[in-house]
């Protein structure tokens, strides 16, 4: 059997970053962001984000779109996360 391997950095590819909030569980020194308020992304704007984003890649034929969750700490927003994850699971 021949031996494969995933070669990411050939792939065209296009990014979906989220800044699903600006809040954050820590208050460094070193901090260059000012404005920390307490939103989340709605989840119909992180929905709208990615499907453009899947439609952009399929009439550029992209072959691999990434998703990244950005914000202040994204993982305070962990329940929209996981909202967001299940959604796009259950599309095509």
């Amino acid at each position: 059997m021949e031996k494969r391997t995933f070669r990411y950095e050939k792939l065209k590819r296009c990014t979906c970053t989220l800044y699903m909030t600006e809040t954050c569980n820590l208050n460094c020194v070193y901090c260059y962001e000012h404005i920390k308020g307490k939103d989340l992304m709605p989840l119909n704007i992180a929905q709208s984000g990615i499907k453009s984003t899947f439609e952009r890649a399929k009439k550029e034929q992209i072959d691999y779109v990434e998703i990244l969750f950005h914000g202040g700490e994204p993982f305070i927003a962990f329940q929209r996360i996981k909202d967001i994850c299940e959604w796009l699971w259950a599309q095509e």
